[in-house]
């Protein structure tokens, strides 16, 4: 499981769309910024937080936590369609907050479904027909994360007319 999330780590970092992309989420560590990743986040310090993007933009990389994940979770459908991928997302976010509450961390990773065909070999491994749909790693953390920013509702509802 663990070569399947690598190599599909670094499907996804060999696109220089992906990597254009996430580059443009990164953010410095800066108060100014309403959504994105800052730095901080992801435990980069703050001078060098200015220069991740550039960096992500340019380069592949691989997070050891994937290596030190002792417990990976994979919700399959048995279809690939919409309300498939809404009923996965649902149970995720249960999954997410009972483990909260048991103390537990969880960290979905999309690269093993969305990239290629890995999502296929995650199939293989499995020894399912089913399709899967959300990765995640669940686990306790030694250091607790911290929240990237977050915008408030009114900022990201459609309204009426």
């Amino acid at each position: 499981m663990v070569k399947i999330v690598g190599d599909a780590t670094e499907a996804a970092f060999a696109d220089p769309g992906f990597k254009e992309e996430l580059s443009r989420w990164i953010k410095p560590s800066l108060p100014k910024y309403k959504d994105g990743i800052p730095g901080y986040t992801i435990g980069v310090p703050w001078i060098f937080s200015f220069m991740i993007p550039f960096a992500i933009s340019r380069f592949a990389a691989l997070q050891k936590s994937i290596y030190a994940t002792a417990v990976f979770g994979v919700i399959c459908s048995e279809t690939d369609d919409a309300a498939d991928w809404v009923g996965a997302g649902q149970l995720y976010e249960r999954i997410a907050l009972m483990a909260e509450a048991a103390g537990l961390k969880t960290a979905v990773l999309a690269a093993p479904i969305q990239i290629d065909n890995f999502y296929q070999k995650l199939q293989d491994v499995l020894e399912t027909i089913f399709r899967p749909q959300v990765f995640f790693r669940l686990g306790y953390c030694q250091k607790i994360p911290v929240f990237s920013p977050r915008r408030d509702t009114h900022e990201v509802m459609i309204k009426d007319s």
